[in-house]
């Protein structure tokens, strides 16, 4: 789930996480500042411990990441990326996919090999990325009345909690 708006309701992006329980049972979680809010569904995959939770930030916070997918080459990138002095805490893709985008901007997308949704906001620029490969475009969908992650989750969980007038 992704918020963004002058005025975030990070209570209705919970409950709208809340309502996609299905889709993640393993864990959840939320974040949100004033202008943007995001939730998480966790089907654990690769790396099972708590430090894989998401929203994931970086090290002083300006990033925060939603993601759900897989990175085919994030060993390679990690690599890359620790040899160039970024330090992990976890073992995880998505960690990988912050530090590429500190790295190389927008251009961390065209380094990622694999089948991916993503929400990424820079708080520095205030700014969001939603890259989506094809593969996982049929699985996610950019509508933010609804927030459902697929059109055939959104008949499942109907009605989603929305803020009034959205």
């Amino acid at each position: 789930m992704v918020s963004v708006s002058s005025s975030v309701d990070a209570g209705m992006v919970r409950r709208m996480t809340e309502a996609l329980t299905h889709r993640g049972p393993d864990d959840h979680g939320y974040w949100a500042d004033e202008h943007c809010a995001l939730g998480h569904r966790r089907l654990s995959i690769i790396d099972l411990s708590p430090a894989g939770r998401q929203p994931m930030a970086n090290s002083d916070g300006s990033l925060q990441i939603t993601f759900n997918g897989e990175i085919y080459n994030y060993q390679q990138l990690r690599r890359e990326l620790e040899s160039e002095g970024y330090t992990f805490r976890t073992q995880t893709d998505t960690e990988t996919i912050l530090h590429a985008y500190d790295r190389w901007g927008d251009e961390c997308v065209s380094h990622l090999r694999g089948m991916f949704a993503l929400g990424l906001w820079d708080a520095r620029k205030r700014r969001l990325l939603l890259p989506a490969t094809e593969q996982a475009k049929s699985h996610f969908s950019r509508n933010w009345a609804t927030g459902c992650s697929s059109l055939q989750n959104c008949r499942r969980c109907s009605p989603v909690p929305t803020s009034p007038g959205r």
